[in-house]
């Protein structure tokens, strides 16, 4: 009797385990990424590295660069970048994150090649319903 209630208690122990380790696989494929070092730059250089980074743009920038790095959790998984000038949307893109890479640039620019117009800017990371990260600058006279 005691041999089945040890047998009995081990394999229960065991399907426990084995619950737990498919819930927490799980939860660490459904998360979004995490979004680490957040840059917004003119440009960026011949290595990827932010060229004047800063939240403050003098008039007559033709375009800002929003770079960042990332830990995906799951291979392709989708972000959302939105650009808004004042409040109102400007442009969104969707991208799927490669493990390879770890880090991605996105540039915001009119279709013109004009300057981007003086005001307050934001952009926002989105991933999966969430907001990962939201940088605000501005672009003065």
């Amino acid at each position: 009797m005691k041999r089945i209630l040890l047998l009995l208690s081990f394999l229960f122990v065991a399907l426990c385990a084995v619950l737990l380790c498919r819930w927490r696989g799980y939860v660490y494929l459904t998360q979004p990424p995490e979004v680490r070092e957040v840059f917004l730059c003119e440009a960026l250089d011949e290595n990827s590295n932010p060229v004047n980074a800063g939240d403050q743009f003098r008039w007559g920038t033709r375009s800002v660069c929003l770079l960042f790095s990332y830990r995906s959790f799951q291979p392709k998984t989708a972000v959302d970048i939105k650009w808004l000038y004042e409040g109102r949307i400007l442009a969104e893109e969707r991208v799927e994150l490669l493990d390879e890479k770890n880090s991605c640039a996105f540039y915001l620019m009119k279709d013109d090649g004009a300057p981007l117009p003086i005001g307050n800017y934001a952009v926002v990371i989105e991933s999966m319903g969430k907001s990962l990260s939201k940088k605000f600058f501005v672009v003065t006279r």
